[in-house]
């Protein structure tokens, strides 16, 4: 099984990387000092001896490969290594190390316009060119970006594009905010008369943080979230000045329940379970009771009364109007019947008392 890596073994290794920063950027600063062109055999003849760079011969030669290179420039170099370093140990420009490629990639930026603007003024600093023994005060990259690029744009065009890059690429190695050090020298805040600096920066830092809370709640609206970081749902409004009608509801059921009452039975409904008596032999042997007789004769006199009302005369009105129709008699319905159960000699029906 692989041994899992402590936390702290990150913070160990940055350490590690910042104290090497700082003792390249020390050495090469020492380096560059104490240069002495004459150290060099290749330069003059006979070397001075003993050397007189105090970090020897390898600090000579590497304080001419950085004169020749960056010409003037070359002081830079220690104090950017020094600000990585720093970086990485103190984690006091902790922005360097978190965007490391982009802060490399600037820093190599700054050096070239530096090395452009020097190249640019090498005439008032030619006599400084001579001592470190550079072709040019910005050095061999100075004279190739200008030589073979900016020429074109002239010298004034030049110096503006090789001062924008170094600008640009300073404020975002030291991440300096530019514009709010403006908007302090230029903007006029109200205060009142005789207040102090620290009320005033307390005034100034309040306007500040109100905006940054606008901004915060705005971006929450957008959002559509809540305090609680929750969707917040459609507000419903309700109306609890008026009390609700409890008398409504008694006269809305009972305006209900009037029709259901009144409404008239149909053919279709069943009728209610009633007690029958039981069937006698007249019925049993298909002969009519006296009641069923006594309702048939009142059915047939309305029927016999019927044909008599058709031989009256028919009256004629003179105006040419026809006379209304005398109206039918609507016919009664027959009343529901329901055989009863037959007895027949002694038999009876069993109780269906085992069925509760």
């Amino acid at each position: 099984m692989s041994r899992k890596t402590p936390a702290g073994s990150g913070n160990g290794f940055n350490d590690i990387i910042g104290v090497a920063l700082l003792a390249v950027a020390l050495l090469l600063l020492v380096a560059q000092v104490s240069f002495d062109r004459y150290d060099l055999a290749f330069i003059h003849t006979p070397p001075n001896k003993p050397i007189h760079n105090w970090i020897g011969p390898f600090g000579a030669h590497v304080a001419y490969a950085s004169f020749f290179l960056f010409g003037l420039g070359a002081f830079v170099l220690p104090f950017l290594l020094a600000a990585f370093g720093v970086g990485y140990l103190f984690n006091f420009l902790g922005y360097l190390r978190e965007r490391r490629i982009w802060s490399v990639v600037w820093g190599v930026v700054m050096v070239l316009s530096l090395t452009g603007l020097l190249r640019i003024m090498n005439a008032p600093l030619r006599h400084l060119c001579v001592n470190i023994n550079a072709p040019s005060a910005g050095g061999w990259f100075g004279s190739f970006t200008y030589d073979y690029g900016f020429w074109m744009l002239g010298s004034v065009g030049a110096t503006i594009v090789y001062a924008t890059l170094y600008l640009i690429s300073l404020l975002f190695l030291t991440d300096f905010r530019l514009g709010d050090w403006l908007r302090r020298w230029f903007e006029k805040p109200e205060t009142a008369e005789g207040a102090t600096a620290e009320e005033t920066a307390l005034d100034r830092r309040a306007r500040e943080l109100e905006k940054q809370a606008k901004k915060l709640q705005e971006e929450v609206a957008r959002s559509g979230l809540g305090a609680d970081l929750q969707p917040v749902p459609e507000p419903t409004v309700r109306d609890l000045s008026v009390p609700p009608a409890k008398s409504a509801r008694g006269k809305k059921v009972s305006q209900t329940e009037a029709p259901r009452e009144s409404a008239p039975a149909t053919e279709s409904e069943t009728a209610a379970p009633r007690d029958v008596a039981p069937a006698t032999t007249d019925d049993i042997l298909g002969k009519k009771s006296e009641t069923e007789k006594a309702a048939e004769t009142k059915i047939e006199e309305p029927e016999k009364a019927g044909p008599e009302k058709l031989g009256e005369p028919v009256v004629h009105v003179a105006d040419g109007s026809v006379p209304a129709k005398p109206k039918t008699r609507p016919k009664r319905p027959k009343p529901i019947t329901v055989a009863a159960t037959p007895i027949i000699g002694n038999y009876q029906l069993q109780p269906l008392d085992f069925l509760q």
